[in-house]
């Protein structure tokens, strides 16, 4: 199952939440947002390294304890 991310709204809510002057940030496809914190250069380079060294994030699903 594909979900479609829409984009624009994302935009929109990473716009309104990184509000700071010296405050960087790339929107991947997908819905991925890196917030970078050196920025330096091509930031969308930068947020691929840092995707590729941290990368990739699985959802984690709530384990039920039994007691």
């Amino acid at each position: 199952m594909m979900i479609v991310v829409n984009t624009e709204i994302l935009t929109d809510v990473w716009q309104r939440l990184l509000t700071g002057p010296r405050t960087s940030w790339v929107l991947f496809e997908h819905g991925t947002c890196v917030v970078l914190t050196a920025p330096d250069g091509d930031l969308a380079e930068q947020a691929t390294e840092i995707l590729r060294e941290f990368g990739p994030v699985q959802q984690a699903l709530p384990q039920e304890t039994s007691g």
